[in-house]
């Protein structure tokens, strides 16, 4: 080979390669667009697949088709939505399952409104089998102070929030979910005036006089009166021959100490507007004049009755 030949071969095969490598490029990046195309149709078709399934009754089949697309593209949203829907409506039960399904549809697209409405069912079914069976929750509550403590109440706040943006997205939504919206607001009311009755049963037997027996004294149970009013409602109370038990009212009032004459103890009011005579089951050590707070129970022709007494 003369070295004419070799400068002009070495151009013209270095060009050759040159498009081979290129054409190699193409080819392949034109093979990884079709895989990719390839396997985004599939995944439609699956769902499509899973829709069709569903109508003629096949939901098992159904979800099957619904997680091979999703296995296929897991940003497929639709496809979550209505595994979850499967999930939810008894189709190999899983609430968990479900709530998951409807929390990755909602991340990757937040204008999905049967994604808020099933996850807000979700929620509101937790929410309402907490709020019924978490006594502990709500003790927790009352000891802490801590109104966030109680899950219950927090995945109804959830389920109100998430069936509202259903409706918005998509008003057809309001007629299945106002019902229920209103069943929530009724169930957070019934649960935060159980949360505020204990709440106002707690007490210190520290602060007492006359310590209440534990387990029967309830604060809230008590109208707060002044005891010239307690009086006044008493004397109004009827008896009918025959009852088996004397009408009565549990009052507290804040009263001045008088005197103790063995069970018998004497409150008035700061005026001195009136007094009354009650009993009571134990000494007080209460000095003349000194101030507190009586629980008791006011009846209208039978001694009234010291249930407890409170430093002020």
């Amino acid at each position: 080979m003369s070295v004419k030949f070799f400068k002009l071969a070495v151009p013209v095969f270095g060009a050759i390669l040159l498009d081979f490598l290129l054409l190699g490029c193409l080819t392949f990046e034109s093979t990884q667009n079709v895989e990719s195309t390839q396997s985004v149709e599939s995944a439609q078709s699956y769902y499509e697949r899973g829709i069709q399934l569903e109508k003629v009754g096949y939901n098992y089949a159904a979800m099957e088709a619904y997680s091979s697309a999703i296995k296929l593209d897991p940003n497929f949203a639709d496809a979550y939505v209505k595994r979850a829907t499967l999930y939810f409506i008894g189709v190999d039960y899983s609430s968990g399952a479900a709530l998951k399904d409807c929390n990755k549809a909602i991340e990757i697209d937040q204008n999905i409104a049967q994604a808020y409405f099933i996850r807000g069912k979700l929620l509101a079914e937790l929410g309402n089998g907490q709020v019924g069976t978490e006594t502990y929750a709500l003790e927790k509550r009352i000891r802490t102070e801590d109104p966030t403590l109680n899950e219950g109440m927090k995945n109804l706040d959830l389920a109100l929030f998430d069936l509202n943006k259903a409706i918005t997205l998509d008003i057809s939504f309001q007629n299945m979910v106002s019902l229920e919206i209103v069943g929530i607001h009724e169930k957070k009311k019934k649960v935060e005036a159980e949360y505020a009755k204990r709440l106002a049963d707690r007490y210190d037997p520290k602060d007492f006089i006359v310590v209440p027996e534990p387990g029967n004294f309830h604060p809230a149970n008590y109208t707060s009166a002044d005891l010239f009013d307690a009086v006044a409602a008493a004397e109004k109370f009827v008896y009918y021959q025959g009852l088996s038990a004397y009408p009565s009212k549990l009052f507290v009032s804040d009263v001045v100490f008088v005197y103790q004459d063995g069970t018998d103890i004497r409150f008035r009011t700061a005026d001195n507007a009136i007094a009354k005579t009650m009993k009571v089951s134990s000494r007080t050590g209460l000095t003349a004049g000194q101030k507190v707070r009586v629980y008791y129970e006011a009846f209208n022709i039978k001694d009234w009755e010291v249930i407890a007494i409170k430093r002020l």
